[in-house]
């Protein structure tokens, strides 16, 4: 820890801020230069072992779960569009054979 440097000082307004990721209503793609002179992101001086063992598995379930949501939106959407094509081709037979 006697090399840890903090960098907190970042460039923030109403709509955008650093967070656990970056917050608000605007998302920024900022050259990493832009807030850090280190390399550093946040306070490391007030890591510990055991912060950071409970950072990484919050972090890893919040990953497992946007999958999970990423795959059930493609899931519905699949749908959608099966059933859409369904409806599309029902109306076009109804239309070809006078129905």
């Amino acid at each position: 820890m006697e090399r840890v440097v903090d960098e907190t000082d970042f460039i923030s307004t109403p709509n955008f801020y650093m967070d656990w990721i970056e917050g608000g209503a605007l998302v920024l793609s900022c050259p990493w230069e832009d807030d850090t002179l280190t390399g550093s992101y946040g306070a490391g001086s007030l890591a510990t072992a055991e912060n950071g063992a409970r950072w990484l598995e919050v972090a890893v379930q919040e990953k497992i779960e946007h999958v999970r949501e990423i795959h059930e939106q493609a899931r519905r959407r699949l749908a959608r569009r099966a059933e859409r094509n369904q409806t599309a081709h029902n109306m076009e037979q109804r239309y070809t054979h006078g129905n």
